[in-house]
């Protein structure tokens, strides 16, 4: 059975490697409509290889949840990013942004995931210690507000933006 998940994994078309976040602005409202840019995608694919068939750790309803996730790589470390976006009320969202090891059973000791505002300020952040298997933030953001991830390790960063469905006048 072990023979076949590897060979049925391997048949898998893998997610490419994003070395550098924020190439593009990530417009999150639009993930509602299921419209994705070709970075994101479903965390089943993204984190096959690395699980072997193992669920990641998700909340939310599935009926208005939606979920993606990207592989990246951060100090010649790979990762697995997940951010999960689950409407609250017609005005909030309520956001989950996890980072998975994708090779191995722990993330980096000292792995820092943190949520920024639009002037780049610290308002959460979470970190890695020696036997965490993922990190993440939880939090509620207005629809209409863009937000920050920045995730380190030592000296390096990576972050991407993200913003919310725009306001109609």
């Amino acid at each position: 059975l072990e023979d076949l998940i590897d060979v049925l994994i391997e048949e898998i078309p893998q997610p490419e490697l994003v070395d550098v976040l924020g190439d593009n602005l990530v417009e999150f409202g639009r993930w509602l409509q299921n419209i994705f840019d070709e970075t994101w995608r479903s965390p089943e694919l993204v984190l096959a290889s690395a699980y072997r068939g193992l669920s990641p750790v998700l909340s939310g309803d599935a009926q208005s949840t939606v979920r993606q996730a990207k592989r990246l790589e951060l100090s010649n470390v790979l990762l697995a990013w997940v951010l999960e976006i689950s409407p609250t009320t017609a005005s909030v969202l309520d956001l989950l942004a996890m980072v998975h090891p994708f090779v191995g059973c722990c993330l980096p000791p000292g792995l820092r995931v943190e949520l920024l505002d639009e002037l780049e300020s610290v308002a959460m952040q979470t970190q890695a210690d020696n036997s965490d298997n993922f990190r993440s933030l939880n939090f509620q953001i207005p629809i209409h507000e863009s937000f920050k991830v920045r995730l380190s390790l030592g000296a390096d960063s990576l972050m991407e933006d993200f913003f919310g469905i725009q306001a109609t006048s």
